[in-house]
């Protein structure tokens, strides 16, 4: 059954590899208008919403636009009104857009767009745009992505792999971090892989990286880097693949997603190996192993083991993490976790249980699958929960204390229109601003798709 869900959803957003569409799986199947049931907390619990632009739109600067064939499926809201998201057209060309967004009125308007980044245009430093893969926006506007390039024919190509580019103020991208780039003083340099990314405020970042030693008796591996700034050369190791795991016998293998909030807090999700296993190979390249969860701060260097698998013995959550989890300023994160055994998913904040598989939902229904989503300014969680007995999915929010139903499948938008059938939320950390409002896609009983902006009544 889940995979019939996840097959039927490819075909509403395309161009997705598994691993990028269980990031997004929110959609797993249903959707619809923001409506209040009653909260009693701090969110909101009702919302007017309407589309933004649509499928087959004309999108980004003249001269430089395209005709949107289908979203891709990441989409942030910044500060002022800024919506940055990325879209493929029908030759699969990909591109990211901006648009300034007024918000204020009675409704939305769209004051100017922009192509930030589209596929076979010309970087600054004389690259070619190939594709992009990870990106994330701050509440500036910002983007840090990491760009895939190529050089113009008969060119010499001395960029391997992909690079690190940054886009401040609108004023286009200017590498960060390329192949080759020596950091720690001269003791590694980076290959040119690149992993998850986090743009916080200020252009702080958190990068994940492979990387080379200088000195040959020094092993290569896979770290977290943090650059203050986006400073390459004030820029630290958080962790690396081979470090000790706090408070089990193992050690880290490979990094996956991560999530830099306020004051320093982070948190990420990797996988570990036995000791005896990562004294063998010690290179970090091994991806077999348990997954877990850790958190941190960027001031202290101090780590804390908050979930791990089973076998690990260890851990304030048990089981294994799955999707991203989410940081709150107060540096208590959000955590989906799934026990195969079971078949059962658990969302946490902190070690505690938010809700489960089995449960149920706000909305009335059976929870059988759920996903982070994104965290609202006070500390909020922005989720979806998918109920397939009976057939329904739910954009919810939990304050601490209650749970409101905001979009529902079969609703209509607050500008009419055919119902929606799909919620694609959760692909990104900043579907929320500072105001609580929120973005997302949703696709329709007509068959049409649409990016769509949530207002707090």
């Amino acid at each position: 059954m889940l995979f019939h869900i996840i097959h039927k959803e490819k075909k509403t957003l395309k161009n997705y590899n598994r691993r990028e569409f269980i990031k997004i799986i929110s959609g797993a199947i249903g959707g619809a208008m923001l409506t209040g049931c009653g909260s009693g907390g701090s969110a909101p619990s009702a919302y007017r919403s309407y589309r933004i632009t649509n499928q087959g739109d004309v999108v980004g600067t003249p001269g430089n636009n395209m005709v949107i064939d289908s979203f891709r499926g990441t989409v942030h809201i910044s500060s002022d009104g800024i919506i940055t998201f990325d879209a493929v057209d029908a030759d699969k060309r990909s591109g990211i857009f901006q648009l300034g967004v007024d918000l204020n009125g009675r409704l939305p308007a769209v004051a100017w767009e922009r192509t930030a980044l589209i596929k076979g245009e010309t970087l600054s430093d004389g690259r070619v745009v190939a594709g992009f893969k990870a990106m994330d926006v701050n509440r500036a506007g910002s983007i840090a992505v990491d760009i895939l390039p190529t050089t113009l024919s008969g060119q010499r190509v001395n960029h391997i792999g992909s690079g690190l580019y940054l886009d401040v103020a609108q004023q286009g991208f200017e590498p960060v971090m390329l192949y080759n780039r020596q950091l720690l003083d001269g003791a590694i340099y980076t290959t040119g892989v690149l992993g998850d990314i986090d743009l916080h405020e200020g252009n702080e970042m958190l990068v994940v990286g492979s990387y080379n030693a200088v000195d040959a008796e020094m092993l290569p591996g896979h770290g977290l880097f943090y650059l203050p700034g986006a400073s390459v050369s004030a820029a630290s190791m958080l962790m690396s693949s081979g470090d000790f795991v706090p408070s089990v016998n193992y050690s880290l293998g490979h990094l996956g997603l991560v999530d830099l909030h306020d004051n320093g807090h982070y948190v990420f999700q990797g996988n570990a190996r036995p000791l005896v296993n990562s004294q063998a190979n010690g290179t970090g390249t091994d991806t077999a192993g348990s997954m877990l969860m850790v958190t941190g701060n960027v001031a202290t260097y101090e780590t804390h083991l908050l979930g791990a698998a089973p076998e690990l013995g260890a851990g304030d959550v048990i089981g294994e993490t799955i999707y991203g989890p989410r940081m709150t300023a107060s540096g208590i994160p959000y955590s989906v976790t799934w026990d195969a055994a079971d078949e059962k998913m658990v969302l946490y904040h902190g070690d505690q249980v938010v809700i489960a598989t089995g449960d149920t939902s706000p909305a009335g229904g059976s929870v059988s699958l759920l996903s982070t989503g994104s965290v609202g300014p006070g500390d909020e969680i922005y989720y979806t929960i998918t109920s397939i007995y009976p057939s329904a999915q739910d954009l919810v929010v939990y304050d601490g204390g209650d749970h409101s139903t905001l979009l529902s499948r079969g609703d209509v938008l607050s500008d009419g229109g055919a119902p929606v059938e799909v919620i694609y939320f959760g692909a990104t950390t900043k579907h929320v601003d500072d105001q609580n409002r929120i973005v997302l896609f949703c696709s329709f009983t007509d068959g049409s798709s649409a990016l769509v902006v949530g207002l707090p009544v």
